[in-house]
């Protein structure tokens, strides 16, 4: 499989990121987008702060929106189960 490259910035930063051919350059940069407004909110609250620990806090920050729903999903998962279940007993 061939890749690209796809230059793109982040909190300043220009970066260039190789990727697959069949991936999509406008969701490489909605992640860009998406990652810059985390240290943009991680930026306003910290003062003097270096891109490092900015980026550091947002990837936190982004790690714990990921795994808060992950579990979310967990949840919701084992409630169809339980209703898939309670179904099957009616039928």
């Amino acid at each position: 499989m061939s890749e690209r490259i796809v230059e793109m910035e982040i909190y300043g930063n220009i970066i260039k990121v190789n990727i697959a051919d069949d991936m999509s350059e406008d969701y490489i940069h909605e992640l860009a987008n998406f990652v810059e407004q985390k240290m943009v909110e991680v930026g306003k609250f910290i003062s003097n702060a270096n891109t490092m620990k900015v980026a550091l806090i947002a990837l936190l920050n982004i790690a714990d929106e990921n795994l808060q729903l992950r579990k979310e999903l967990a949840k919701y998962k084992m409630a169809i189960k339980d209703v898939e279940r309670k179904i099957s007993y009616i039928e």
